[in-house]
């Protein structure tokens, strides 16, 4: 009796993600609901999805332009080390990254402060 109790709810443990899987596929072809406020399924109480920003990821050596407009002067309040000569500290979004003036390539970067 045990077997059987323990073999059904192991059965019913592996089928349930893919009944969800097949649930979802079929929900993304319905067609979208608009009101007359033009919001996608507004009339129907769903919520809009927004776009998701790809954030991108900075890696040393490569080139950075126009870092002027992100040049962090505060580093020693962030923790972070005197910049040497001919070096700035920058912050894009939650990263900092060290340029070089003159060309503009990423010496360092120390994500997430």
């Amino acid at each position: 009796m045990k077997r059987i109790v323990l073999s059904a709810l192991a059965l019913a443990i592996l089928a349930a993600p893919m009944a969800q899987a097949q649930a979802a596929s079929t929900r993304s072809h319905e067609p979208r609901i608009e009101d007359q406020s033009g919001r996608p399924g507004a009339s129907q109480g769903h919520s809009v999805r927004r776009k998701v920003e790809k954030h991108h990821r900075y890696e040393r050596g490569q080139r950075f332009t126009n870092w002027k407009r992100y040049e962090a002067r505060d580093w020693k309040r962030h923790g972070l080390r005197k910049p040497g000569h001919g070096q700035r500290w920058i912050r894009v979004g939650n990263d900092y990254m060290l340029i070089t003036i003159a060309s503009g390539i990423i010496a360092g970067v120390i994500a997430g402060r």
